[in-house]
Order: C-alpha cells, then structure tokens, then sequence
C-alpha cells in the first residue's frame, strides 16, 4: 500500500493518517445535501443537476487518477466497471432522494449502509456473520421500516426508497471492494461519473442550471464536495478497519441535517428523529462490539 509507506511504516501512524482523511473526507460531504436543496430552490431541474453534479464529480476524480504514486497504477477494469455502474445509481437517487424528503431521512438511511453490506457479502462471497451483526442489521432494518412507515400521508415516501436504493448500490459497492481487496475505486467514480453525466445530460434542462450561482454550486457539488471526498475517503478506507469506517460515516448523518437546518431551517417530524436515534445507536454499538472482538475485546 502506497499510502501506508507515505504516511509511516508504524501502523499507529497509518490509523491516524485513515482517520484524518476519513474524518476530512466526510466534513467535505456533509454540506452535500444543503447544495442540492438550494440548487432545487433556485429553480435547478433535477435531470439538469444529476447531470452536471455527476459531470464535475467525473473530471475531478480523474484529474486525481492521474497523480502519481498516490492512487495507484494497477486498473482491473472488470470490477471498476461494476464499481461505476453502482456509483452512477448513487449519484442519479441521491439527488432524487433529497428533493423528495427531509435530509435527515435521507441520511440516516444511508447510515445502514455497513449492516446491508454485511448482509450481501454473506450472500455473495459467503462470509460469516456473527449473531450480533445479523441482530443489528435486523435492528437497523427495523429502524428504517419505521421511519418510512411514518412518512406515507406526508409525500415523503418515494424520498425515503430512493434513499434505500442509494444504500443497496452503497452496499453492492462495499461487497465489490471486500472481494476485490486490491481493487482501485476512484477509476470507478470517475467512469460513474462520466455515465451519469452523459445518460442525464440527454434529459436536462440546462437552461435552469445557466446562471452564475447555478453554475457555481454545481462545480463546488461536484468537484469539491463529492469529488474530493470520495478521493480522500477512498485513501481511508486503506487505512481503516470497516467498523471504524463505518463510524465515521455516521458523521454525514449528523452534519448534513444541521447544515439544512442552519440555512433552511428544516426540522424532521418527531418519529423520524427518533427512528434516526435508534438506527444511530445501533450501528455506533455493533461498530464498537467490531472494534473490540478486533482488538480482542478492548477498545484501543
């Protein structure tokens, strides 16, 4: 691993090097949502913005391939082409999801992302999982089925499943990764990227996004916020066992509501904040019982 030698030989210094970038990676991410909300409030249409938020996401990420001795070299173009083909579904149902329902809804469905990958590499490379990982993904399950249960009278719903589809292609990705370990993803984001932009731009109304905040918003979305992001925690993940992975992705959960609500003022009812609770509390507590059956049984 690149990385691992550029940071330091001491695997103490690779862990603080993966939670630094992880930690950055998801502070860069979080006003993610707040962006797409305003793009929505400034009269953006949404094929308009998937388009040009994946199109910027696509030349950021392959700027950043090409840098050497940072990313690696070695493409096997089989996995990157499914890797892109769930990243673009993530692209095309985020937007969709945050325009149709609360962002916190969003969120912290995405939040049960590590319990559905966990479930799919049981399923398609056979690992084994361990009572408490099958219990919290039930639990999560659960969580999630009553938020969206609470949103049925409110128009909310179809926001919330398209929220679950971006978990599942999440999902599908993190399988694709555990059984590719040495597999180079940011090709992937890359070419997922350039597939969104080119299968939405057909349906865009670019007209809507022609105007300099428009236009603005959209490049820092794209190239900065998911394109940067996705780079770094990329890096991360290198570095970082899954649970702790996992655990640093329950920041977005928690920064991107408070973004919206900052400059929006958007408050979830009060079911779904406390399904988001629940389902937050589960996978902090399945992270931490991971961390220390690695740790062989305590917390380091």
């Amino acid at each position: 691993m690149v990385m691992r030698t550029f940071f330091s030989p001491v695997q103490r210094g690779a862990h603080a090097a993966g939670l630094a970038l992880g930690i950055g990676g998801i502070v860069i991410l979080s006003p993610d949502s707040l962006l797409l909300r305003l793009l929505a409030e400034n009269g953006a249409e949404s094929a308009a913005v998937i388009a040009g938020r994946a199109a910027w996401t696509a030349a950021a990420t392959a700027a950043m391939c090409a840098l050497p001795n940072l990313f690696g070299r070695q493409i096997k173009w089989r996995p990157v082409f499914l890797y892109a083909l769930f990243f673009a579904a993530g692209l095309t149902f985020f937007p969709l999801s945050i325009q149709r329902t609360y962002a916190a809804n969003t969120l912290i469905l995405l939040a049960t992302t590590p319990m559905l990958a966990a479930v799919g590499a049981r399923i398609f490379l056979g690992e084994k999982i361990a009572p408490q990982t099958w219990a919290a993904a039930l639990a999560a399950g659960l969580g999630a089925g009553f938020l969206m249960a609470g949103e049925t009278e409110s128009g909310h719903l179809l926001g919330d499943f398209f929220a679950l589809l971006v978990a599942v292609a999440l999902a599908a990705s993190g399988v694709l990764i555990r059984g590719n370990p040495e597999l180079n993803a940011l090709p992937g984001v890359a070419l997922g990227g350039a597939i969104t932009a080119v299968g939405w731009g057909f349906f865009a109304e670019w007209e809507t996004v022609a105007t300099f905040g428009n236009s603005l918003m959209l490049f820092v979305d794209g190239a900065l916020v998911v394109g940067l992001s996705f780079a770094l925690i990329t890096l991360a993940a290198r570095l970082l066992p899954p649970p702790e992975t996992g655990l640093i992705f329950l920041l977005e959960a928690a920064l991107g509501p408070l973004w919206v609500w900052m400059f929006l003022n958007e408050r979830p009812p009060l079911s779904s904040a406390l399904a988001g609770v629940f389902i937050a509390a589960v996978l902090v507590a399945h992270s931490v019982w991971a961390l220390r059956q690695k740790n062989g049984g305590t917390v380091k």
